[in-house]
């Protein structure tokens, strides 16, 4: 029971976006999406959530062709969460009870409501359950939006730089509790980040883009530092920090310390 990728390809005009890319997640992973801006990643989610429209290529979640599902089935099954959202006018409760709507006919039902209560706790969003969404700062709003999201009991999330709106401890706890949620339902995620170091912490396996085409797909232990530098431009080192793999940028100028002139006493 897989999510599988087949020489999926996407062209805004004529112009090639990304060609041929081709990946298999098991469930309970987190695959990290790399690359510099403009490589393609927020693109490639919106044509595995079929947002956009691929030119072509296969997308299958065990087995189900998520490119001909309906759109009302294929919300049961995937959920994405974009970079922003637009201006939010309900409540927080109720913004999160929309990613109930795939499975609600007339009214939202008593589970329904129980599970945006839990989803509300596990994301620590229960104290603004009554705020305005659209008053909320940016962080906070961007943690709603993942909250409606797994509203929706995925089998497969869709996530375009999640994190981007939150600070460093934010950042760190959001991607812990995706994780947790990944892994305790049995759930395949495909992410898109910047943040190296918070991909080599969280995500199971890595998908580079580079130049329109996948430069590398590998389970995390095998991201090499020349995969790196070929994507990004830049040497870099991988250390190991208190068992985390930590990403060091290096290059050929001296440290900023050595550079700073002594001082001199004089008289």
């Amino acid at each position: 029971m897989t999510f599988y990728v087949n020489n999926l390809c996407f062209d805004y005009g004529s112009a090639p976006v990304f060609n041929e890319v081709g990946f298999e997640l098991p469930p309970g992973s987190v695959c990290g999406v790399l690359g510099v801006n403009g490589a393609g990643k927020s693109t490639l989610l919106k044509c595995l959530i079929r947002i956009l429209d691929p030119s072509r290529g296969e997308v299958r979640l065990n087995g189900l062709d998520l490119r001909s599902m309906p759109r009302r089935k294929l919300s049961r099954y995937a959920a994405y969460v974009p970079q922003s959202t637009g201006a939010q006018l309900l409540s927080v409760f109720d913004t999160v009870l929309l990613g109930r709507k795939p499975y609600i006919t007339w009214a939202p039902s008593r589970r329904d409501l129980a599970m945006v209560e839990k989803i509300l706790t596990t994301m620590h969003l229960d104290h603004l359950a009554l705020r305005p969404a659209g008053s909320l700062s940016g962080g906070e709003l961007q943690k709603v939006t993942i909250a409606r999201a797994l509203a929706q009991e995925p089998e497969l999330l869709l996530m375009d730089e999640p994190t981007s709106s939150l600070d460093l401890k934010n950042q760190i706890a959001v991607m812990d509790r995706i994780s947790d949620v990944v892994v305790s339902q049995g759930l395949t995620a495909v992410v898109s980040m910047h943040d190296l170091n918070l991909a080599f912490r969280h995500a199971d396996f890595f998908l580079l883009l580079n130049n329109g085409a996948m430069h590398a797909f590998c389970p995390r232990e095998e991201v090499t530092p020349e995969m790196i530098r070929e994507v990004y431009g830049i040497p870099v080192a991988l250390e190991r920090v208190r068992g985390h793999t930590v990403v060091v940028p290096l290059d050929s100028h001296q440290p900023r310390e050595a550079m700073r002139p002594s001082l001199v006493k004089t008289g």
